[in-house]
């Protein structure tokens, strides 16, 4: 079987992730607030420092002389994981995105693909979709993260 492959359009991200989604379950969004709340746990005492509260930058000294971003690196803190829900809200999938960068989104009664979301991979952008046919029905389909195309020239 033969199969052709070409770009069929692309697709804008301004928060650095997108969803796949039958657009049908959209009312299904859980319309809520991003918590971007960043907890460390402390290997040594077993402290929590967070995010907004204990510090307010990474490159703040912390304790022991030391910038948050200098107790990560050695391993002195840890990122306690956000729990993941399976919502369909943004809040939920940017803290998996934050924990694993994608998010399985779940029907309400439990079961997976009601959605899939995807971190990009250098943040905001447009991003080409290409897709592969077999006799001119769409096969597969892939976006690629590689290439910003809102960054490129009409010449290249």
């Amino acid at each position: 079987m033969v199969t052709k492959k070409r770009q069929i359009g692309t697709v804008v991200s301004d928060t650095g992730k997108l969803i796949i989604c039958d657009p049908d379950y959209l009312s299904d969004w859980i319309d809520n607030k991003v918590e971007s709340k960043r907890e460390y746990k402390d290997t040594k005492t077993d402290n929590i420092y967070v995010y907004g509260k204990n510090f307010n930058k990474y490159d703040e000294i912390l304790f022991d002389g030391k910038t948050v971003n200098e107790l990560i690196q050695e391993k002195r803190l840890l990122r306690i994981p956000y729990k993941e829900t399976g919502e369909f809200s943004n809040k939920a999938i940017t803290q998996s995105i934050i924990n694993k960068g994608f998010s399985q989104c779940n029907f309400q009664d439990g079961r997976k693909g009601l959605a899939l979301a995807v971190a990009t991979l250098i943040g905001d952008g447009e991003f080409p979709v290409f897709a592969e046919f077999q006799e001119e029905q769409v096969c597969k389909i892939w976006i690629d993260f590689t290439i910003n195309s809102d960054k490129q020239t009409e010449n290249e």
